[in-house]
């Protein structure tokens, strides 16, 4: 049994030399390859229509520190949640759409952190203010979709919202969508975006520039 297990051991080593002499070789590639997807992706936020790259692409506002989602993994959740229940005053969110209208800012303003945003009361109120003077910018709503309703919808994307993208959690892979979410993505959606600009499942989200 000794000569087999010293050949066995030898073996292993063998193997690990093979498959880290292969990551060595085809990482770099890979590496390239997951960087150039990711690049792609958020490539919008981070670079004019010239070419040239912006001093920053993407400004998140955090408008309210509360989240009604009960993910395990996240801090923010109702179970784990321990900030004071702050919302930002519209003034002084209006003062920092004000400066990055001084600058021309046409990048990435989203509405997401340790939150989510559709639990501000008045959100299409900051939503619009940043329409009417960032025209050019590319406003982003991901949501956990609890408080998303046709109704809501509606009146998120007619205020100028660029995305609207729910992350819906369940144990259960193979439960229905809540009808809810089922009528905003079939009866709200089609009225302001195409059906190639509508995707279910995951990846990164298409361009939801309206039609």
């Amino acid at each position: 049994l000794e000569p087999m297990t010293t050949i066995l051991r030898i073996s292993k080593r063998v193997a690990r030399a093979v498959v880290a002499k292969g990551l060595k070789i085809v990482w770099p590639f890979a590496k390239n390859h997951l960087i150039n997807r990711i690049y792609r992706s958020e490539r919008r936020h981070y670079v004019n229509t010239d070419g040239s790259h912006r001093m920053f692409g993407s400004v998140f506002f955090e408008l309210r520190t509360r989240c009604n989602g009960q993910c395990s993994f996240c801090a923010a959740s109702i179970h784990n949640e321990t900030r004071p229940d702050t919302t930002m005053p519209f003034d002084l969110y209006a003062k920092v759409i004000g400066q990055l209208k001084e600058i021309n800012f046409s990048g990435r303003v989203a509405y997401h952190v340790n939150n989510d945003p559709l639990l501000v009361p008045d959100l299409e109120r900051y939503v619009r203010h940043a329409r009417e003077n960032l025209p050019a910018a590319y406003l982003q709503i991901l949501t956990n979709g609890k408080a998303l309703n046709p109704r809501r919808a509606d009146r998120l994307i007619e205020t100028g919202i660029d995305e609207l993208t729910v992350n819906h959690y369940d144990d259960d892979l193979s439960a229905p969508l809540p009808e809810r979410l089922v009528k905003v993505r079939q009866e709200t959606l089609p009225k302001f975006f195409g059906e190639d600009q509508i995707q279910s499942g995951s990846g990164p989200a298409p361009s939801m520039e309206p039609r």
